[in-house]
């Protein structure tokens, strides 16, 4: 198969609970509810938004209705369609004519109308890979729980048509390049594998994150989590205890952060939780912050030393593998 070339990508819900899927991927159908919205107005926004909010709809409801229906009715046939299904995600694209099922309508297995996929619905790369759910990015699969119908793909767009073509990211390309030099002591080696480290990092979903940060932690051998993942409270996603058990610690890992949120968990840590031994905060994307009244017990950890530490603790290079094959 010819290499996959696209400009646009979205995800479409194959009814609720997955109920046009067999419809859908056996028949060859991309396939949509919404029965109230008639056919004649599918591509006329402001006639659809107008008819719900005369139907009760609240406005900000019928609008976003109202787009869905009329991106599945406009999109181009060259745009990229995905959904999961059965623990897989499945990609096509669609013929440009939204069909109807006159006479014999089905909606309740088939939605409401739908257009011809163009070949078929696929659940592998072009060089026949399988695209299992569990090898893919959380940054991806969590578009499964999205709760509307579709949504467009952006910031996973290009990693997205890397995992159809059966390709490398330029993240898990510079990491890989990286690793060969991992027992090299150059220093140009070394900021080379921890520049790739911060990379692979960025690009994980944030529960991926926080146990990429319970793995350190945890390797460390000082502290040992009590709690379970998902996180404790607002403020607090992984508790820990001193390997020795006289000391407690709390940790807030976040993918991104500003200095005014940094400030916040700090003003929120002396008031609640300053009978806490120790208080991480982690994060991956943003500055090297300065801030003022920092409490001694209160530890902020960007990417970069989070790399280092990982470095420091990863002699196996365990964790740097299960990276690459996070991002991969």
């Amino acid at each position: 198969m010819d290499k996959i070339e696209a400009t646009r990508a979205k995800y479409i819900k194959l009814g609720k609970g997955g109920a046009y899927e067999d419809a859908s991927i056996k028949e060859g159908k991309l396939c949509l509810g919404f029965g109230y919205v008639n056919h004649s107005i599918g591509k006329d926004r402001d006639k659809i938004i107008k008819y719900l909010v005369g139907e009760g709809y609240k406005l900000n409801t019928a609008s976003t209705i109202a787009g869905q229906v009329v991106g599945f009715y406009t999109e181009p046939k060259d745009t990229l369609w995905i959904t999961f299904s059965d623990d897989f995600m499945y990609w096509c694209r669609a013929e440009e004519e939204v069909l109807g099922y006159d006479p014999d309508p089905k909606p309740d297995i088939q939605g409401n109308r739908y257009r011809k996929v163009i070949g078929e619905w696929s659940n592998k790369d072009i060089k026949g890979k399988p695209l299992k759910m569990a090898e893919l990015s959380g940054k991806l699969t969590q578009t499964a729980g999205y709760r509307g119908t579709i949504c467009e793909l952006r910031s996973v767009f290009d990693y997205l048509l890397c995992k159809i073509n059966g390709e490398k990211t330029e993240e898990v390309k510079k990491a890989e390049k990286a690793k060969e030099g991992m027992n090299n002591p150059d220093e140009e080696a070394k900021k080379e594998l921890l520049d790739s480290i911060c990379g692979l990092m960025r690009t994980l979903h944030p529960k991926d994150f926080e146990l990429l940060v319970d793995f350190v932690f945890a390797r460390e051998g000082k502290w040992d989590r009590i709690s379970g993942i998902g996180g404790v409270q607002k403020f607090i996603d992984i508790e820990m205890q001193s390997s020795s058990g006289g000391k407690r610690a709390m940790v807030q890992v976040k993918s991104k952060t500003t200095k005014e949120d940094i400030e916040d968990h700090i003003c929120t840590f002396k008031e609640k939780y300053n009978h806490i031994d120790k208080f991480f905060f982690v994060y991956h994307t943003g500055e090297k912050f300065q801030i003022d009244n920092q409490s001694d017990n209160f530890q902020l950890i960007n990417g970069e030393e989070l790399a280092e530490m990982i470095l420091a603790v990863d002699k196996s290079y365990w964790i740097f593998n299960w990276l690459l094959k996070k991002a991969s």
